[in-house]
């Protein structure tokens, strides 16, 4: 059986862009490092006008990752390489201690397997095993609003 879940942090809060961010990321690390070893492929959505974190994505990852502009976004999209992992789990958080990127997609041949967007504050998962939910509860900090459901392939 394969299990969803989506879960946001509660205890949030807003930049003086108005940009709704978690005041405390110390579950980044850990959560990413359980989906990016289930994952292949990354999708990194940044805002156009975000041009430090644009600035360090070309520097860090332009031999790793393709990038295009969409409506006022930058996407950058590749292959799961050691050092993309590596930058994704050590150089998270801007000066201000916000997650860098607007949106972080993962998937596996092409299918779905994380969503992090909202800066960090909003997360789905896709078909996940039982084990790996509860490994993922106990990395989450208690003011995170969990919710499951059996993915719908399961429920035929």
């Amino acid at each position: 059986m394969s299990i969803n879940i989506h879960f946001e942090v509660n205890t949030i809060e807003y930049t003086v862009l108005d940009e709704r961010i978690s005041y405390d990321y110390s579950y980044w690390k850990p959560l990413m490092s359980v989906f990016l070893s289930a994952s292949d492929e990354i999708q990194i959505h940044c805002w156009s006008s975000d041009q430090d974190v644009l600035d360090e994505l070309y520097t860090e990852l332009s031999t790793e990752l393709t990038f295009r502009a969409e409506h006022n976004m930058l996407i950058f999209s590749g292959k799961l390489t050691k050092q993309v992992k590596k930058y994704i789990i050590t150089d998270y958080l801007t000066p201000s201690k916000r997650l860098k990127w607007f949106s972080v997609f993962l998937s596996k041949h092409g299918h779905s397997t994380f969503n992090a967007e909202h800066y960090g504050t909003e997360f789905i998962g896709y078909k996940i095993d039982t084990s790996t939910l509860e490994e993922i509860k106990k990395i989450l900090p208690k003011e995170i609003s969990v919710n499951t459901w059996v993915s719908e392939d399961d429920q035929n």
